[in-house]
Parts: C-alpha cells; structure tokens; sequence
C-alpha cells in the first residue's frame, strides 16, 4: 500500500489530467474507517464535490472534523457544499417557470 505522500502525489497528477474517477478509486480504500488522517479525509471531500457527490464530500469533510475538530480546509468545505446546496435548492424552488407552460393544450 502506498503511503500519503506517494498516495498524493499520485492523485494530484491524476487530478491534472481531469482522471477524477481514478482519484477516488484510490482514496476509497485509503480513507476508510480506520484512517485517521484528516488531511486525507478532507481531499478525499474536496474530490467528491468535483464529482458532485455533495452528501458523501460533507460526510468526508465531517470525518476529517471528527479528527481534527479545528480543521479549517474542512470547515471550509463543509460550508461550500452547504452553499452549494442552498444555491440549487433555491433556483430549483423559487423557479416560477414550471413544464405545463412548455406544451400549448
């Protein structure tokens, strides 16, 4: 098994290359639940939301709180999915324009 540097490394230039599924192919057995590094949690968090998989990014960016409760990277993360979250509820709730106006009956 590599270790976090090389795990890192690895990912970051997976990353550079746009291979976000392969990211989180290696960091779904790095961050398991015996994984106390919360650096690892909160990159595996900030890759989830790329691929917009905003509940399981706060749950990762929660685990890396569990911790490291003063993790600050995560606390940020948490915070932009949530806005991420309240910005789509908003738009898709406060839409007046609704699919009967797109059909002439």
């Amino acid at each position: 098994m590599m270790d976090k540097a090389e795990l890192l490394a690895k990912c970051e230039a997976l990353e550079d290359r746009g291979r976000i599924d392969e990211i989180t192919a290696l960091l779904d057995s790095f961050c398991s639940d015996d994984c106390n590094d919360p650096d690892m949690h909160y990159y595996y968090g900030r890759i989830l939301k790329k691929q917009h998989r905003f509940g399981d990014a706060l749950n990762a960016y929660n685990r890396a709180l569990d911790i490291d409760p003063e993790h600050t990277k995560a606390k940020a993360g948490i915070f932009l999915v949530n806005s991420i979250l309240s910005i789509e509820n908003n738009l898709y709730f406060e839409n007046s324009y609704t699919d009967e106006g797109l059909y002439d009956i």
